[in-house]
Formats: structure tokens, sequence, C-alpha cells
């Protein structure tokens, strides 16, 4: 009978019969789908992510209209502007209550955060509708991604009961789920790099890639970059595994100058942008400097120190915007460099103290949704802040625990695109302990990583005592 329907697409006069047909066949690969346990397991873990985010978008919502100094308001502010059609701008309206460093009136072009995510927010400003609630929308559909992304992952590099534990440990992952309600780079970034890595393994690690894949992904790492600069190096990530899987330099560096021509289609227009307003060479942000000196200052101690950015804009409130960026961050990046040499002593000193601020605990998000000054409707309390860190930093302890104790379990067993995941750790590490000051929630792209991790440990322990699974094999 299947076979006589078929037939029937032939016939141009039968329209309506075609459109029946085609839904029919859509049904049925759904219904094939939903057949599978794995499909199953797979909804079952996305439904739970989306009902835990929220809940908790539901129960807090911190504003950044209700009195706080963070990069909330940055973030909301500016992309009001852009959706304004005002460009890419300092809101002195929002800023300018803090300090008199800026008028009410002043709206100077700024490079000092990457745009990403302010114009994402911004055509999300442009749809009808409250505009807080779109942005938190937006992070509830980035952590959903995130899970499928995570899941992909765990069973293209080891298998299906590895990629729904791992998505299972990113869906109930409190810093993930507490960051949902937040007008930050978090959520999409940390999808965002996820997706990045889906798209290096699909594409280019089990046979030669066409060129346009690799022009794509490097359009896509680009992005990356633009949501948060250190996004940029997980192309050294995607570089690292392609030479261990393909073990070729010429491969390697076709691959790199492919995926460098697409990331240069996203940099080259800020870049332009940048130098028409800054008459200065700009492909990243204006803001490495002050970053740089947090970390490499007389009064460094590992964490972020908001009294040397002061102090460093202090010493050129002389100077207009929006040349005063450009002259604080190559001062800050001067400063650093100097005193990084001179100290060379101190600076290996400071590594422990920067490792112990990134890792150290993982309830970086109860600390922005709490906010000393602000007055939201729907502020987290004191009492349930400190309830909610402790579960944050015991998962996060555990999700990490289990990865170290699966790991000889498969550690014979690694192939050449597991760096997908250990290079980001290493690199990572590295970064933040020799170049820039730690904060818990800077290690948030690391955390599927280490739920994957986690979650081929206990498939391989399992496969140990009680065989293999029957569907090993990832489709």
């Amino acid at each position: 009978m299947g076979t006589n329907r078929r037939a029937t697409i032939a016939d141009p006069g039968q329209e309506g019969l075609v459109t029946r047909l085609q839904t029919f066949d859509w049904l049925e690969a759904l219904r094939a789908a939903w057949a599978r346990t794995h499909v199953r397991w797979l909804v079952g873990i996305l439904l739970v992510a989306l009902v835990l985010r929220v809940f908790w978008v539901a129960s807090v919502q911190p504003d950044p209209r209700d009195g706080r100094f963070d990069d909330t308001v940055f973030y909301y502010h500016a992309a009001r502007h852009l959706a304004a059609g005002e460009g890419y701008v300092v809101p002195g309206d929002a800023f300018c209550v803090f300090a008199s460093t800026i008028g009410c009136d002043e709206r100077p072009p700024t490079a000092q955060w990457a745009p990403g995510y302010s114009l994402t927010l911004a055509a999300l400003f442009l749809l009808p509708g409250d505009d807080l609630t779109a942005a938190r929308v937006l992070n509830v559909l980035a952590g959903l991604a995130l899970v499928a992304g995570t899941y992909y992952l765990g069973q293209k590099l080891w298998d299906r009961r590895a990629g729904l534990l791992a998505a299972g440990a990113v869906a109930l992952f409190p810093s993930h789920i507490f960051f949902t309600s937040l007008v930050m780079t978090e959520s999409l970034f940390v999808a965002a790099v996820v997706g990045l890595l889906c798209l290096a393994l699909a594409w280019t690690l089990d046979r030669d890639a066409p060129p346009w894949r690799l022009f794509v992904l490097g359009v896509a790492a680009g992005g990356v970059a633009m949501v948060r600069p250190e996004g940029a190096m997980f192309v050294i990530v995607i570089g690292i595994t392609w030479l261990a899987v393909h073990r070729s330099w010429r491969r390697v560096a076709t691959y790199s100058g492919l995926l460098a021509l697409g990331m240069a289609v996203v940099f080259v227009p800020w870049g332009v942008r940048n130098a028409i307003h800054f008459k200065a060479p700009v492909l990243g942000t204006t803001g490495v400097g002050q970053a740089l000196l947090q970390a490499h200052h007389p009064a460094a101690d590992g964490t972020p120190n908001y009294l040397i950015v002061a102090d460093l804009w202090a010493r050129h409130a002389d100077i207009p915007r929006p040349e005063r960026e450009i002259r604080v961050s190559n001062a800050g990046t001067r400063e650093a460099l100097s005193y990084a040499f001179q100290h060379p002593r101190r600076e290996l000193g400071l590594i422990p103290d920067r490792l112990v601020a990134l890792y150290g605990g993982d309830s970086g998000a109860i600390v922005w949704n709490r906010v000393p000054g602000a007055d939201g409707q729907r502020a987290l309390s004191e009492t349930w802040a400190d309830r909610w860190s402790v579960v944050s930093d015991v998962y996060y302890y555990a999700v990490i625990g289990i990865a170290l104790f699966g790991l000889p379990f498969w550690l014979r067993r690694m192939r050449g695109e597991h760096l997908l995941l250990w290079a980001p750790l290493m690199i990572y590490t590295a970064m933040w302990a020799l170049i820039f000051v730690g904060e818990v929630r800077y290690h948030l792209p690391l955390l599927p990583l280490f739920a994957i991790l986690g979650a081929i440990g206990v498939s391989a322990a399992w496969e140990r005592l009680r065989g293999p699974p029957h569907d090993t094999a990832a489709d």
C-alpha cells in the first residue's frame, strides 16, 4: 500500500494528496524515532531541563534596572540602544547614576565588551513582548541546546549511555540553571561553545571535510568569540584535535586556513567599525588592558580587583571617550607586561591563587543573582542564597569526583578525538592561571565537558561489569 501511495506523487493534479502523504511520512518518521528508547530518554531529560529552568526564572528575577551595578546593566541597556538604531555604545543613561565619569546624555561608541550577546539581545528586543522575558527565554533555549549538544558529544565520543548520562548531569547542573535568570553571556556562550565542538566533531574528524564546512565552522568560531573573546581559544582546541586525528600538518594547515577565512568574515567588519570610531586597530576588545592589569599588579591576588580598574580609568579621566578606552587598554597592557617580566617569582606565586579562584566552587551564579543594593521584587533571600550555594558546590565537586573515579576504566581506550574534551581543560586552565585572574563563573564552559568525562567513566565501568550495551554504535 505504501508503494501505491508513493506512485501517486508523480501525478501533478494530486497536490492535496501529496501534502497528506508528506505529512504521513513525517509522522511515521516521528513514530520511528519515538520507538527508540534513547530518544524517549533524551526527550525526558530535555523536559526536566526545561521545567527546572522555567521554574527558576519564574521564581528569581534579578532586573538590570533594579539599582544593581554589574555587567547585566551594560548588556541590557547596550542592547536597548542597538535595537533603537543608536549603535553599539556605552549607555550613559544607565551608568551616569553610579559615577561622574560619563554624562546621562552621552552615548560614546565602545569596544570594551564583545558585541555578540548585545547584538543577539537587540534582535530579540525588536520582537513584540517584554524584553527581559525575551532575554530569559533565550537563556532557557540555550540551556536546552546545551543539553542536546552534550548528549551528541557524549554518544559520538563514547556511546548512547554516556550521552544520556552527560545530558542528564548538565540538565541538573545548578549553576547552569541559576545563570538562566541573568541577562549575562554565560548561558548563550556555553551553548555556543558546545555547539562549535559538535560541528567540529561531526564535520571535520571522520573524513576529508569539504571546504565549505570548514569555512562555516570558522564563521561559527568567530561568532562564539564575539560573545566572549576567550571563545577563540576553542579554535586552538580544534586544531590540536585535528593534528591528533589526521596526523598531517599539511591537512591541519589547510583546514586552519579555511577556518581562519570564515572567522575573518566575522572579525573584519568588527575591526573596520572600531578603526573608524577609535582611529586604532581593535580586533578584540578594549577591555583586555584592564583584564591583564588585574592579574599582573602589586595588589593582584588572583581574583578580580575592581579598585585596580578604577585607578587605571581615573588616571586617564582627562581624555574624552572613545579615545579613553584605547588609552586605558594600552596603558593597562603595557603596565601588566612590565610587572610580569620584572616580578617572575611573584607571578609564579599567583598561579595557585588564580586556580583556586577559577575552580574553587561553583556558586558564582548565586552571587550574581543576589547583588547588594539591588531592590528587585523577586530577589534571592540571603538564606536561600546560602542553601543554593551549598547545593551548587556539592553538585560541582561530585561531578568532578565521578569523572576522576571513572578515568581508569577508559584511560587505555582514549582516541584522538577525545582531545575535544581534554584540550579545553588544559588550555583554559593555562589561560586563567598564567594570563588572567580567575573567577568561578569562568569555568562554566568546562562543566559540560566534566559531565561527559564522568559519564564516559560511568559507562565504561558499567560496560566492564555488565558487558557492552547492544547499541554502542552512535548514529
